[in-house]
């Protein structure tokens, strides 16, 4: 091979040399540039699903479905209203008492209660606590239906197939009326007139507690009282507390629960003498006539009940079912007034 040969070989590889680096720099360039294109794609739409959670978070909307108010009910069960409630039908005397007092209002309510808002008596009824005419309910087309664990858990499954919410409450406690109060007041839409009761209510009630000597151990026995029955309480019941925010301590505490209730013990005129309570308070479940014959039979006929210290110092009193049978709400302080003007009446006086 010549020297002209080499030569024009040579300038054949150089030229291709420079068009491959050529096509190479461009690729790489394109490149760059398809790289440059989809990054700011990426932070545009960044930016919109940014501002598009903003708007969610600010409007409490989300792009699936609008939802006024999702909460939790004492069963844990979760409860969503898609609108605000305006046909709410309520199958508990406490939750129905509160709901009145909050403003609000039913379309459905129990056949008798022990406190029925003023405003609530013609309020169609639907049964007893344990007996609900569901058919009847149904067909009033509540958008929200109020029970407690105890009685309606059984509602849940034909309310679900009618679309129907059910939020199951207890009112077992002061701190229950707090949070009840409150959540209440999220449903109808007057947390500020919620917030408000509260706080007249715990003012009221902590004037009466800083009365209460510091000194004094008075104790007490309540019993409960139906028509069949009479069980002492152990815990759990809205006079109890009451008594124990006055002071009084619960010597029936101590007893022996009943088989198939643990807030009881059985009642036992034996124990009663035995443990000598300052003062026995009854509470009537049902008819309060048929209470008080039960009383009459079973306690007062009964030779040893005139032995009891509290009878004889004229302390074994039935109290008011409206304000110690179900949960008084916002009206604590009555209860503790009445119970107070019991236990102290050189210091309290009852004005209900």
């Amino acid at each position: 091979m010549n020297e002209a040969d080499r030569k024009l070989i040579f300038d054949e590889l150089n030229t291709r040399t420079i068009k491959y680096r050529g096509d190479a720099f461009v690729k790489k360039v394109g490149s760059i540039i398809i790289g440059l294109i989809l990054l700011i794609g990426l932070v545009g739409c960044g930016q919109l699903k940014k501002e598009s959670a903003t708007e969610e978070k600010e409007t409490g909307t989300t792009n699936e479905e609008n939802i006024y108010l999702t909460f939790k009910d004492d069963t844990d069960a979760e409860v969503v209203l898609k609108e605000k409630p305006e046909r709410i039908a309520v199958l508990s005397s406490d939750s129905l008492a509160m709901l009145y007092d909050l403003g609000g209002q039913a379309v459905g309510r129990l056949t008798s209660s022990s406190q029925i808002p003023e405003k609530a008596k013609d309020v169609p009824e639907l049964g007893t606590a344990n007996e609900i005419n569901v058919e009847e309910l149904v067909a009033l087309k509540p958008d929200l239906v109020i029970g407690t664990p105890t009685f309606h858990a059984k509602l849940a499954e034909v309310l679900e197939s009618n679309g129907i919410p059910l939020a199951l409450l207890k009112t077992a406690s002061f701190e229950d009326v707090k949070e009840k109060a409150k959540l209440l007041g999220e449903i109808i839409g007057t947390e500020e007139k919620a917030e408000q009761l509260l706080q007249e209510t715990e003012s009221k009630m902590n004037e009466i507690t800083a009365k209460i000597p510091a000194d004094e151990e008075k104790t007490v026995m309540i019993l409960n009282v139906t028509p069949s029955s009479i069980s002492i309480q152990k815990e759990n019941t809205t006079a109890l507390e009451i008594a124990e925010l006055l002071g009084l301590n619960n010597i029936a505490e101590e007893l022996d629960a009943s088989p198939k209730s643990p807030s009881t013990a059985p009642y036992s005129m034996e124990k009663m003498v035995e443990k000598q309570p300052d003062f026995i308070f009854m509470t009537i479940h049902g008819a309060e006539g048929a209470g008080l014959k039960k009383i009459e039979t079973d306690l007062k006929e009964n030779p040893a009940w005139a032995s009891l210290n509290a009878v004889k110092n004229n302390q074994a009193i039935v109290l008011p079912s409206q304000l110690f049978l179900v949960n008084p709400g916002f009206h604590y302080y009555e209860s503790m007034n009445t119970m107070a003007s019991i236990v102290y009446p050189e210091l309290f006086k009852n004005e209900n």
